[in-house]
């Protein structure tokens, strides 16, 4: 008996364990600019390309490190010259296309970022960053500001997918700004519809289903032991 009551706990926590990993966020993008030479201009990265602009005169994104030496970020609100840091005095943004859409309709997608101005603004400048799906904002987040400190942006999106991001300054302050650290996560909240009305069980959820009947045949024959 003392066996059985070891054998049940053990497959119990066992298919606990899977089914906890399952649930587990997927890590799919993270970047973070260091790897990328400075005054590089339109970087990929991942699978993931920046441009930048304003609502009337498109420009390129630049990697630098003024705002933080040794740390390089990616700066918008430049003409094209590498080395001419003319300020639009227009709407600026910046935007990053994924190569495949991300999320579904069983994912819960987290976009993390931080922002921040190259140079000190007033109090009441904001920063907005918005999911989209085919040009439709599918959910967004945004900050205001009196400085030149990095502050978070988070998007959620629960059951809905995205393929590009825009970071915008809505508002003409004329001036550069920058983001970093960009991470975004999925994580599975389980299977979706099948495709018909027996749709094929997943494969977590047959090892699963094969772990409960080996726990259910070991108790058996202890108990016949017993």
């Amino acid at each position: 008996m003392k066996r059985l009551s070891i054998i049940r706990p053990a497959s119990v926590a066992l298919c606990a364990a899977l089914a906890t990993s399952a649930a587990q966020a997927a890590e799919v993008i993270n970047i973070d600019f260091s790897g990328v030479p400075l005054f590089t201009q339109d970087p990929v990265i991942q699978g993931v390309s920046f441009v930048a602009g304003a609502a009337a005169d498109f420009a390129d994104t630049i990697t630098d490190d003024s705002a933080t030496p040794g740390n390089p970020a990616l700066l918008a609100g430049l003409d094209d010259s590498p080395t001419n840091y003319t300020p639009f005095n227009t709407t600026a943004f910046i935007g990053a296309a994924l190569s495949s859409v991300l999320g579904s309709a069983t994912d819960t997608t987290t976009i993390d970022l931080s922002a921040s101005f190259l140079s000190p603004l007033p109090t009441g400048a904001t920063i907005l960053a918005e999911a989209l799906l085919g040009g439709v904002v599918q959910g967004s987040d945004s900050f205001t500001t009196s400085g030149t400190t990095a502050l978070p942006l988070r998007v959620v999106l629960n059951a809905l997918a995205f393929d590009a991001l825009h970071v915008y300054v809505p508002a003409n302050f004329g001036s550069v700004f920058l983001i970093d650290d960009l991470r975004v996560d999925v994580t599975s909240n389980g299977p979706g519809p099948g495709p018909g009305p027996n749709p094929a069980p997943a494969p977590a959820t047959l090892l699963l289903l094969g772990l409960g009947a080996v726990a259910m045949r070991l108790s058996r024959l202890m108990n016949r032991v017993a």
